[in-house]
Protein backbone atom coordinates (compact mmCIF):
# COMPACT_ATOMS: atom_id res chain seq x y z
CA UNK A 1 0.00 0.00 0.00
CA UNK A 2 1.38 3.54 -1.40
CA UNK A 3 1.81 5.74 1.72
CA UNK A 4 -0.22 8.74 1.20
CA UNK A 5 1.09 12.09 0.52
CA UNK A 6 0.69 14.74 3.06
CA UNK A 7 1.27 18.33 2.96
CA UNK A 8 1.91 20.82 5.63
CA UNK A 9 3.80 18.04 7.65
CA UNK A 10 6.72 19.50 9.85
CA UNK A 11 7.68 15.81 10.86
CA UNK A 12 6.41 13.13 12.41
CA UNK A 13 6.35 14.24 16.12
CA UNK A 14 4.16 16.77 14.58
CA UNK A 15 1.47 13.59 14.02
CA UNK A 16 1.92 12.33 17.37
CA UNK A 17 -1.10 11.52 19.05
CA UNK A 18 -1.42 14.24 22.52
CA UNK A 19 -3.25 13.41 25.75
CA UNK A 20 -6.67 14.09 24.98
CA UNK A 21 -8.45 17.07 26.91
CA UNK A 22 -9.90 16.34 29.79
CA UNK A 23 -11.70 20.16 30.45
CA UNK A 24 -9.64 20.73 33.22
CA UNK A 25 -7.18 23.61 34.09
CA UNK A 26 -3.87 22.53 33.75
CA UNK A 27 -3.30 19.08 33.64
CA UNK A 28 -6.16 17.98 36.19
CA UNK A 29 -6.50 15.53 39.09
CA UNK A 30 -8.44 13.00 39.86
CA UNK A 31 -10.29 14.92 43.09
CA UNK A 32 -10.88 17.76 39.88
CA UNK A 33 -12.37 14.84 37.93
CA UNK A 34 -14.91 13.67 41.06
CA UNK A 35 -15.95 17.58 41.43
CA UNK A 36 -16.79 18.45 38.36
CA UNK A 37 -18.73 15.02 37.68
CA UNK A 38 -20.81 16.28 41.11
CA UNK A 39 -20.73 20.31 39.86
CA UNK A 40 -21.25 19.04 36.19
CA UNK A 41 -24.83 17.36 37.30
CA UNK A 42 -25.96 20.24 39.08
CA UNK A 43 -25.57 22.58 36.42
CA UNK A 44 -27.48 20.20 33.86
CA UNK A 45 -30.66 19.21 36.82
CA UNK A 46 -32.87 21.14 38.66
CA UNK A 47 -32.32 22.42 42.24
CA UNK A 48 -36.16 21.32 43.38
CA UNK A 49 -38.09 18.53 43.26
CA UNK A 50 -40.72 18.36 40.39
CA UNK A 51 -44.87 18.42 41.86
CA UNK A 52 -47.05 16.88 39.64
CA UNK A 53 -50.84 17.61 39.54
CA UNK A 54 -51.97 14.19 39.00
CA UNK A 55 -50.31 10.77 39.38
CA UNK A 56 -48.28 9.90 36.23
CA UNK A 57 -49.11 7.25 33.61
CA UNK A 58 -46.53 4.36 33.35
CA UNK A 59 -44.74 5.89 30.86
CA UNK A 60 -44.42 9.36 32.21
CA UNK A 61 -43.42 7.63 35.79
CA UNK A 62 -40.50 5.65 33.73
CA UNK A 63 -39.28 8.71 32.17
CA UNK A 64 -38.43 10.03 36.01
CA UNK A 65 -37.23 6.09 36.86
CA UNK A 66 -34.88 6.47 33.39
CA UNK A 67 -33.32 9.81 34.81
CA UNK A 68 -33.31 9.02 38.62
CA UNK A 69 -35.38 12.11 39.39
CA UNK A 70 -37.71 12.28 42.16
CA UNK A 71 -41.41 13.93 42.33
CA UNK A 72 -44.45 14.54 44.45
CA UNK A 73 -47.81 13.95 43.88
CA UNK A 74 -49.66 15.74 46.34
CA UNK A 75 -53.23 14.02 47.83
CA UNK A 76 -52.50 11.36 45.71
CA UNK A 77 -53.66 9.02 48.13
CA UNK A 78 -56.72 10.72 49.28
CA UNK A 79 -59.13 8.26 48.25
CA UNK A 80 -57.55 6.03 50.13
CA UNK A 81 -59.36 4.01 53.30
CA UNK A 82 -55.87 4.63 55.11
CA UNK A 83 -56.40 8.07 54.66
CA UNK A 84 -59.99 8.15 55.53
CA UNK A 85 -60.27 5.68 58.44
CA UNK A 86 -56.85 5.67 60.01
CA UNK A 87 -56.23 7.30 63.22
CA UNK A 88 -55.52 6.23 66.85
CA UNK A 89 -58.94 4.67 67.79
CA UNK A 90 -59.43 2.77 64.39
CA UNK A 91 -55.60 1.44 64.67
CA UNK A 92 -56.01 0.23 68.58
CA UNK A 93 -59.45 -1.21 67.35
CA UNK A 94 -57.80 -3.26 64.54
CA UNK A 95 -54.69 -4.29 65.85
CA UNK A 96 -55.48 -4.74 69.87
CA UNK A 97 -53.04 -6.89 71.60
CA UNK A 98 -50.95 -8.06 68.40
CA UNK A 99 -47.51 -8.25 69.59
CA UNK A 100 -45.44 -6.17 67.35
CA UNK A 101 -41.58 -5.36 67.02
CA UNK A 102 -40.83 -2.37 68.40
CA UNK A 103 -37.15 -0.19 68.35
CA UNK A 104 -35.95 1.78 71.20
CA UNK A 105 -33.62 4.01 71.25
CA UNK A 106 -32.55 6.70 74.20
CA UNK A 107 -32.93 9.71 71.77
CA UNK A 108 -35.09 8.50 68.70
CA UNK A 109 -31.54 7.71 66.75
CA UNK A 110 -31.82 3.77 65.59
CA UNK A 111 -29.40 2.97 62.72
CA UNK A 112 -27.32 6.23 63.13
CA UNK A 113 -24.02 7.01 63.50
CA UNK A 114 -23.05 7.83 66.99
CA UNK A 115 -19.73 10.06 67.11
CA UNK A 116 -16.85 9.28 70.23
CA UNK A 117 -14.55 12.32 70.09
CA UNK A 118 -12.10 13.21 68.81
CA UNK A 119 -12.28 10.72 65.96
CA UNK A 120 -14.10 7.51 66.95
CA UNK A 121 -17.67 6.17 65.88
CA UNK A 122 -20.20 3.64 65.75
CA UNK A 123 -23.28 2.85 64.16
CA UNK A 124 -25.57 1.69 66.64
CA UNK A 125 -28.78 -0.30 65.92
CA UNK A 126 -31.99 -0.20 68.21
CA UNK A 127 -33.15 -2.48 70.69
CA UNK A 128 -35.79 -4.24 69.35
CA UNK A 129 -38.81 -5.83 71.64
CA UNK A 130 -41.95 -7.48 71.51
CA UNK A 131 -45.09 -5.27 72.69
CA UNK A 132 -48.62 -5.25 72.30
CA UNK A 133 -49.61 -2.39 69.36
CA UNK A 134 -51.66 -0.67 72.02
CA UNK A 135 -48.94 -0.34 74.44
CA UNK A 136 -46.34 0.50 71.81
CA UNK A 137 -48.72 3.38 70.31
CA UNK A 138 -49.57 4.83 73.86
CA UNK A 139 -45.56 5.45 74.84
CA UNK A 140 -45.51 7.26 71.23
CA UNK A 141 -48.09 9.11 72.01
CA UNK A 142 -47.47 10.09 75.54
CA UNK A 143 -43.38 11.15 74.94
CA UNK A 144 -45.25 13.62 71.97
CA UNK A 145 -47.84 15.21 74.23
CA UNK A 146 -46.86 15.10 77.26
CA UNK A 147 -43.90 17.77 78.36
CA UNK A 148 -43.04 15.72 81.41
CA UNK A 149 -41.97 12.50 79.32
CA UNK A 150 -38.53 11.19 79.73
CA UNK A 151 -38.29 7.90 78.74
CA UNK A 152 -36.75 6.49 75.16
CA UNK A 153 -38.18 6.82 72.04
CA UNK A 154 -40.45 3.69 70.73
CA UNK A 155 -41.01 3.38 66.93
CA UNK A 156 -42.36 0.80 64.56
CA UNK A 157 -40.44 0.67 61.95
CA UNK A 158 -39.47 -2.75 61.01
CA UNK A 159 -38.85 -2.62 57.46
CA UNK A 160 -39.24 -6.81 56.37
CA UNK A 161 -42.65 -6.73 54.44
CA UNK A 162 -44.92 -5.89 57.75
CA UNK A 163 -47.98 -4.69 56.19
CA UNK A 164 -48.53 -8.13 54.73
CA UNK A 165 -46.74 -9.78 57.50
CA UNK A 166 -47.66 -8.17 61.69
CA UNK A 167 -49.95 -5.39 60.74
CA UNK A 168 -51.75 -7.66 58.03
CA UNK A 169 -55.03 -6.61 59.28
CA UNK A 170 -54.69 -3.17 57.62
CA UNK A 171 -53.25 -4.59 54.54
CA UNK A 172 -56.97 -4.04 52.82
CA UNK A 173 -56.73 -0.19 53.94
CA UNK A 174 -54.21 0.30 51.00
CA UNK A 175 -53.65 -0.96 47.66
CA UNK A 176 -51.57 -3.98 46.96
CA UNK A 177 -49.28 -2.17 44.06
CA UNK A 178 -49.05 1.90 42.85
CA UNK A 179 -50.40 0.54 39.34
CA UNK A 180 -48.26 3.27 37.47
CA UNK A 181 -45.63 1.74 39.13
CA UNK A 182 -46.12 -2.31 38.73
CA UNK A 183 -46.79 -1.51 35.01
CA UNK A 184 -43.95 0.39 34.24
CA UNK A 185 -41.34 -1.84 36.44
CA UNK A 186 -43.42 -4.63 34.95
CA UNK A 187 -43.18 -6.20 38.90
CA UNK A 188 -45.02 -6.45 42.25
CA UNK A 189 -43.79 -4.42 45.03
CA UNK A 190 -40.92 -6.47 46.79
CA UNK A 191 -42.04 -4.92 50.20
CA UNK A 192 -44.67 -3.07 51.76
CA UNK A 193 -43.48 -1.42 55.04
CA UNK A 194 -45.83 0.26 57.51
CA UNK A 195 -44.49 2.94 59.93
CA UNK A 196 -45.83 4.68 63.10
CA UNK A 197 -43.57 6.42 65.34
CA UNK A 198 -43.70 10.38 66.38
CA UNK A 199 -40.97 13.75 65.99
CA UNK A 200 -38.43 12.31 67.89
CA UNK A 201 -37.21 9.84 65.62
CA UNK A 202 -34.88 10.91 63.01
CA UNK A 203 -33.79 8.37 60.24
CA UNK A 204 -30.29 9.09 59.76
CA UNK A 205 -29.03 9.36 56.23
CA UNK A 206 -28.44 6.63 53.85
CA UNK A 207 -29.98 4.82 50.83
CA UNK A 208 -31.66 2.06 49.62
CA UNK A 209 -31.37 -0.29 46.45
CA UNK A 210 -34.82 0.49 45.54
CA UNK A 211 -37.29 2.36 43.54
CA UNK A 212 -39.40 3.75 46.92
CA UNK A 213 -42.87 5.38 46.48
CA UNK A 214 -43.81 6.87 49.43
CA UNK A 215 -47.38 7.41 50.99
CA UNK A 216 -47.79 9.68 54.26
CA UNK A 217 -50.66 8.96 56.34
CA UNK A 218 -50.77 10.80 59.46
CA UNK A 219 -48.65 13.88 60.44
CA UNK A 220 -46.17 14.85 58.36
CA UNK A 221 -42.14 13.62 56.81
CA UNK A 222 -39.53 15.97 55.98
CA UNK A 223 -36.75 14.87 53.59
CA UNK A 224 -33.51 15.93 53.03
CA UNK A 225 -32.52 14.30 49.74
CA UNK A 226 -28.76 13.79 48.09
CA UNK A 227 -28.02 11.86 44.19
CA UNK A 228 -26.35 8.94 43.98
CA UNK A 229 -23.67 11.02 41.91
CA UNK A 230 -23.14 12.84 45.86
CA UNK A 231 -21.69 9.65 47.45
CA UNK A 232 -18.54 11.52 47.78
CA UNK A 233 -19.80 13.68 49.48
CA UNK A 234 -20.96 11.49 52.53
CA UNK A 235 -17.63 10.52 53.64
CA UNK A 236 -18.67 6.65 53.87
CA UNK A 237 -16.88 5.26 56.30
CA UNK A 238 -17.05 1.11 57.76
CA UNK A 239 -18.23 2.13 60.90
CA UNK A 240 -17.49 -0.62 63.95
CA UNK A 241 -21.41 -2.19 64.77
CA UNK A 242 -23.03 -2.02 68.18
CA UNK A 243 -26.43 -2.07 69.40
CA UNK A 244 -28.82 -0.49 72.29
CA UNK A 245 -29.40 -3.22 74.84
CA UNK A 246 -30.36 -3.34 78.23
CA UNK A 247 -28.18 -2.47 81.40
CA UNK A 248 -27.65 -5.85 83.70
CA UNK A 249 -30.51 -4.12 86.09
CA UNK A 250 -33.15 -4.17 83.47
CA UNK A 251 -34.74 -7.32 82.12
CA UNK A 252 -37.04 -7.07 79.64
CA UNK A 253 -39.85 -6.49 81.05
CA UNK A 254 -41.22 -3.19 82.68
CA UNK A 255 -41.34 0.47 81.93
CA UNK A 256 -38.19 1.55 80.22
CA UNK A 257 -35.47 4.49 81.19
CA UNK A 258 -33.38 6.07 79.03
CA UNK A 259 -30.17 5.19 81.55
CA UNK A 260 -31.55 1.34 81.10
CA UNK A 261 -29.96 1.17 77.70
CA UNK A 262 -26.36 1.03 76.86
CA UNK A 263 -24.36 0.93 73.84
CA UNK A 264 -23.86 -2.98 73.30
CA UNK A 265 -20.57 -3.50 70.46
CA UNK A 266 -21.70 -6.49 68.34
CA UNK A 267 -19.86 -9.62 68.36
CA UNK A 268 -17.32 -9.82 65.60
CA UNK A 269 -18.17 -11.92 62.41
CA UNK A 270 -16.90 -15.09 61.16
CA UNK A 271 -12.81 -14.61 60.33
CA UNK A 272 -13.47 -10.42 61.95
CA UNK A 273 -11.08 -9.53 64.95
CA UNK A 274 -12.11 -6.42 66.16
CA UNK A 275 -15.14 -6.41 65.68
CA UNK A 276 -18.20 -6.25 62.81
CA UNK A 277 -17.99 -2.99 60.42
CA UNK A 278 -20.24 -1.58 59.00
CA UNK A 279 -20.14 1.00 55.56
CA UNK A 280 -22.55 3.88 56.00
CA UNK A 281 -22.60 7.68 55.52
CA UNK A 282 -20.90 10.15 58.23
CA UNK A 283 -21.69 13.29 56.94
CA UNK A 284 -24.85 14.71 57.85
CA UNK A 285 -26.24 17.71 55.29
CA UNK A 286 -27.57 19.39 58.41
CA UNK A 287 -24.18 19.94 59.56
CA UNK A 288 -22.35 20.32 56.63
CA UNK A 289 -18.88 21.30 58.47
CA UNK A 290 -18.35 18.42 60.64
CA UNK A 291 -17.09 15.23 58.96
CA UNK A 292 -16.80 16.61 55.60
CA UNK A 293 -15.17 15.63 52.74
CA UNK A 294 -13.70 18.20 50.31
CA UNK A 295 -16.25 16.99 47.77
CA UNK A 296 -19.37 18.10 50.51
CA UNK A 297 -19.12 22.02 49.71
CA UNK A 298 -20.64 20.78 46.47
CA UNK A 299 -23.23 19.32 47.89
CA UNK A 300 -27.00 20.71 46.92
CA UNK A 301 -29.29 18.76 49.00
CA UNK A 302 -33.41 18.92 47.72
CA UNK A 303 -35.95 19.20 50.41
CA UNK A 304 -39.33 18.58 50.62
CA UNK A 305 -42.29 18.16 53.22
CA UNK A 306 -45.04 15.66 52.66
CA UNK A 307 -48.27 16.30 54.25
CA UNK A 308 -51.10 13.39 54.68
CA UNK A 309 -52.09 11.93 51.37
CA UNK A 310 -48.85 13.25 49.84
CA UNK A 311 -46.67 10.10 48.09
CA UNK A 312 -43.26 10.90 47.09
CA UNK A 313 -41.12 8.93 44.26
CA UNK A 314 -37.42 8.37 45.72
CA UNK A 315 -35.51 6.80 42.82
CA UNK A 316 -32.81 4.03 43.92
CA UNK A 317 -29.56 5.14 45.12
CA UNK A 318 -30.90 8.41 46.62
CA UNK A 319 -29.52 9.19 50.08
CA UNK A 320 -32.25 10.24 52.74
CA UNK A 321 -32.17 11.67 55.65
CA UNK A 322 -36.14 11.93 57.45
CA UNK A 323 -37.63 13.79 60.25
CA UNK A 324 -41.44 13.54 61.28
CA UNK A 325 -44.01 16.20 62.99
CA UNK A 326 -46.63 14.38 64.55
CA UNK A 327 -50.51 15.28 64.32
CA UNK A 328 -53.03 16.40 67.15
CA UNK A 329 -52.99 12.63 68.30
CA UNK A 330 -48.94 12.37 68.64
CA UNK A 331 -48.37 10.23 65.68
CA UNK A 332 -46.73 10.15 62.33
CA UNK A 333 -47.63 7.17 60.10
CA UNK A 334 -46.56 6.24 56.77
CA UNK A 335 -46.46 3.55 54.17
CA UNK A 336 -44.13 2.82 51.34
CA UNK A 337 -43.54 0.60 48.55
CA UNK A 338 -40.23 -0.77 47.48
CA UNK A 339 -40.04 -2.27 44.40
CA UNK A 340 -36.34 -4.29 43.70
CA UNK A 341 -33.96 -1.93 41.34
CA UNK A 342 -33.08 -3.34 37.82
CA UNK A 343 -29.27 -4.08 38.32
CA UNK A 344 -28.95 -4.37 34.48
CA UNK A 345 -28.00 -1.51 32.07
CA UNK A 346 -25.12 0.98 33.20
CA UNK A 347 -26.83 2.74 36.35
CA UNK A 348 -25.88 0.06 39.21
CA UNK A 349 -21.98 -0.13 37.80
CA UNK A 350 -21.86 3.78 37.00
CA UNK A 351 -22.78 4.95 40.42
CA UNK A 352 -20.73 1.99 41.97
CA UNK A 353 -17.78 3.03 39.85
CA UNK A 354 -18.94 6.91 41.04
CA UNK A 355 -18.91 5.14 45.03
CA UNK A 356 -15.22 3.44 44.92
CA UNK A 357 -13.53 6.14 42.77
CA UNK A 358 -14.66 8.54 45.52
CA UNK A 359 -13.12 6.01 48.20
CA UNK A 360 -10.33 5.30 46.52
CA UNK A 361 -9.69 9.13 46.01
CA UNK A 362 -9.99 9.59 49.94
CA UNK A 363 -8.15 6.69 50.90
CA UNK A 364 -5.00 7.93 48.89
CA UNK A 365 -5.68 11.56 50.31
CA UNK A 366 -5.65 10.43 53.76
CA UNK A 367 -2.62 7.66 53.08
CA UNK A 368 -0.67 10.77 51.64
CA UNK A 369 -1.06 13.06 54.77
CA UNK A 370 -0.43 10.23 57.62
CA UNK A 371 3.05 9.69 55.58
CA UNK A 372 3.99 13.19 56.14
CA UNK A 373 5.62 14.47 59.09
CA UNK A 374 3.60 16.26 61.81
CA UNK A 375 4.73 18.82 64.76
CA UNK A 376 4.02 15.37 67.48
CA UNK A 377 7.47 14.38 65.51
CA UNK A 378 9.33 17.11 66.62
CA UNK A 379 9.17 15.23 70.57
CA UNK A 380 12.52 15.05 71.75
CA UNK A 381 13.80 18.41 69.40
CA UNK A 382 13.54 21.86 70.06
CA UNK A 383 9.84 22.81 69.31
CA UNK A 384 9.77 24.89 65.87
CA UNK A 385 10.05 28.26 66.43
CA UNK A 386 6.90 29.71 64.37
CA UNK A 387 5.14 26.65 65.79
CA UNK A 388 5.77 28.17 69.67
CA UNK A 389 4.93 31.42 68.35
CA UNK A 390 1.68 30.42 66.42
CA UNK A 391 0.37 28.68 69.95
CA UNK A 392 1.54 32.28 72.03
CA UNK A 393 -1.16 33.92 69.18
CA UNK A 394 -3.70 31.43 69.65
CA UNK A 395 -3.78 31.09 73.50
CA UNK A 396 -3.46 34.96 73.88
CA UNK A 397 -5.82 36.24 71.15
CA UNK A 398 -2.80 38.38 70.09
CA UNK A 399 -3.06 37.45 66.34
CA UNK A 400 -6.15 38.67 65.58
CA UNK A 401 -6.29 41.35 68.31
CA UNK A 402 -2.99 43.50 67.47
CA UNK A 403 -5.46 45.26 64.44
CA UNK A 404 -7.34 46.77 67.52
CA UNK A 405 -4.19 48.58 68.31
CA UNK A 406 -1.71 47.51 71.30
CA UNK A 407 -2.54 46.38 74.43
CA UNK A 408 -1.05 46.39 78.06
CA UNK A 409 -0.08 43.10 79.66
CA UNK A 410 -2.92 44.28 82.29
CA UNK A 411 -5.54 44.43 79.54
CA UNK A 412 -4.61 40.88 78.06
CA UNK A 413 -4.83 39.39 81.60
CA UNK A 414 -8.28 41.06 82.45
CA UNK A 415 -9.85 39.63 79.01
CA UNK A 416 -11.80 36.96 78.53
CA UNK A 417 -8.54 33.92 77.80
CA UNK A 418 -9.74 32.94 73.72
CA UNK A 419 -10.43 29.66 73.46
CA UNK A 420 -11.15 27.95 69.99
CA UNK A 421 -14.45 27.55 69.84
CA UNK A 422 -17.74 28.83 67.94
CA UNK A 423 -18.75 32.44 67.85
CA UNK A 424 -21.18 31.28 70.68
CA UNK A 425 -18.50 29.90 73.10
CA UNK A 426 -17.97 33.92 75.00
CA UNK A 427 -16.40 37.02 74.09
CA UNK A 428 -12.87 35.49 74.27
CA UNK A 429 -13.65 33.05 71.13
CA UNK A 430 -12.49 33.17 67.86
CA UNK A 431 -15.20 33.13 65.08
CA UNK A 432 -15.10 30.85 62.08
CA UNK A 433 -13.89 33.85 60.14
CA UNK A 434 -11.30 34.65 62.69
CA UNK A 435 -9.89 30.97 62.81
CA UNK A 436 -9.56 30.94 58.97
CA UNK A 437 -7.86 34.16 58.76
CA UNK A 438 -5.05 33.09 61.05
CA UNK A 439 -5.12 29.72 59.32
CA UNK A 440 -4.17 31.25 55.95
CA UNK A 441 -1.70 33.58 57.70
CA UNK A 442 -0.09 31.01 59.28
CA UNK A 443 0.44 29.19 56.37
CA UNK A 444 1.61 31.30 54.23
CA UNK A 445 4.63 31.88 56.74
CA UNK A 446 5.20 28.22 57.01
CA UNK A 447 5.52 27.73 53.30
CA UNK A 448 7.76 30.97 53.25
CA UNK A 449 9.72 29.27 55.49
CA UNK A 450 9.53 26.25 53.94
CA UNK A 451 11.22 27.15 50.98
CA UNK A 452 14.32 24.92 50.12
CA UNK A 453 14.40 23.05 53.43
CA UNK A 454 14.13 19.58 53.86
CA UNK A 455 10.21 17.65 54.94
CA UNK A 456 11.96 16.42 57.80
CA UNK A 457 13.14 20.55 59.09
CA UNK A 458 9.50 21.65 58.14
CA UNK A 459 6.71 22.13 60.13
CA UNK A 460 4.01 19.50 58.07
CA UNK A 461 0.99 21.66 56.41
CA UNK A 462 -2.61 19.87 56.34
CA UNK A 463 -2.90 18.33 52.50
CA UNK A 464 -4.02 20.74 50.84
CA UNK A 465 -0.56 22.60 50.81
CA UNK A 466 2.13 20.35 49.57
CA UNK A 467 5.64 20.27 51.26
CA UNK A 468 8.01 21.27 48.11
CA UNK A 469 9.90 24.01 47.53
CA UNK A 470 8.17 23.98 43.95
CA UNK A 471 4.41 23.30 44.49
CA UNK A 472 4.35 25.00 48.18
CA UNK A 473 3.58 28.42 46.56
CA UNK A 474 0.55 27.73 44.60
CA UNK A 475 -1.58 26.31 48.38
CA UNK A 476 -5.29 24.76 47.26
CA UNK A 477 -8.15 25.90 48.21
CA UNK A 478 -9.31 24.30 51.82
CA UNK A 479 -12.57 24.54 53.42
CA UNK A 480 -13.47 26.83 56.73
CA UNK A 481 -14.25 23.46 58.19
CA UNK A 482 -11.06 21.52 57.64
CA UNK A 483 -9.31 24.38 58.61
CA UNK A 484 -10.23 24.89 61.92
CA UNK A 485 -10.10 20.78 61.95
CA UNK A 486 -6.75 20.85 61.12
CA UNK A 487 -5.07 23.88 63.19
CA UNK A 488 -6.94 22.21 66.66
CA UNK A 489 -5.04 18.79 65.05
CA UNK A 490 -1.80 20.83 65.43
CA UNK A 491 -2.70 22.26 68.62
CA UNK A 492 -2.90 18.71 69.83
CA UNK A 493 -0.25 17.60 68.37
CA UNK A 494 2.59 20.29 68.93
CA UNK A 495 1.34 19.97 72.92
CA UNK A 496 2.19 16.17 72.97
CA UNK A 497 5.59 17.20 71.60
CA UNK A 498 6.10 19.24 74.18
CA UNK A 499 5.56 16.79 76.86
Amino acid sequence: MEEPRIVGLKGLEQATPRPAPTGFDGQGTLQDAVRDLITTYHDLNPTTIDELDDEPSPLEFMRYVARNRPFVVRKAANTWSSHKKWNSNYLREILRETNVNVAITPHGNADSILHLPPNGAVFVKPLERSEPFSQAMDRIKTQALDPTYSGPTHYLQTQNDNLRGEYATLFEDVPPSIPWARIALEKDPDAINFWLGNAASTTALHKDNYENVYVQVLGRKHFVLLPPVEAPCVNEKAVLAATYAYTGAHTDAGVLNKDDLVVQIDEPEEGEQQGTYVPFATWDPDQPDAHATPYSQHSRPLRVSLDEGDMLYLPALWYHKVSQSCNDEGLCCAVNYWYDLDFSGGFWAANSFVRGVGLLEQQQRQASVAAKPHPASLAGKDANASMDRWVREFQQGVGLREREGPQTQTQTTEKAQPSFGTDEDGPGAWSTAEKSRAFDRWVDEWQQQALGQTPESALAPPSAYPQTSSEAQVPQPIANAEKNSTMESWMRQWTTAQK
